[in-house]
């Protein structure tokens, strides 16, 4: 687990036979990496959030970094949260995984208004 200032507030990697759960957390970002698992095979490990308040705003310098990451087989589920902010990459679930998302509130600030 790593907390940086303008990266994600918790990253998970390569995790086995293991259940994270967070409750309350407040974050500015979340990157789950799976442990690789041969042929697309999703691990016995779960990263879940429950009652998350998190975001992003106009001063936040790297905007490269998506505010949800899931890559190699992550398992990512988060509940009952709500996120504000104006980031422009919001997810990014180009790589192997799961996402599950429920219960929660995206008010996302467009891009251009952002940058005014």
């Amino acid at each position: 687990m790593t907390g940086q200032a303008f990266n994600h507030a918790f990253v998970s990697e390569g995790l086995h036979n293991a259940l994270v759960t967070h409750f309350n957390l407040t974050n500015n970002g979340i990157r789950v990496v799976g442990p690789g698992l041969p042929g697309g095979e999703l691990p016995d490990s779960v990263v879940d959030v429950f009652a998350n308040a998190s975001g992003r705003d106009q001063s936040y310098s790297n905007r490269d970094v998506p505010f949800y990451q899931i890559d190699q087989g992550g398992r990512f589920y988060i509940r009952d949260t709500w996120y504000e902010g104006s980031h422009e990459r919001l997810l990014d679930l180009t790589g192997s995984g799961e996402f599950f998302f429920a219960n929660g509130g995206l008010p996302c600030i467009s891009s251009r208004q952002s940058r005014r």
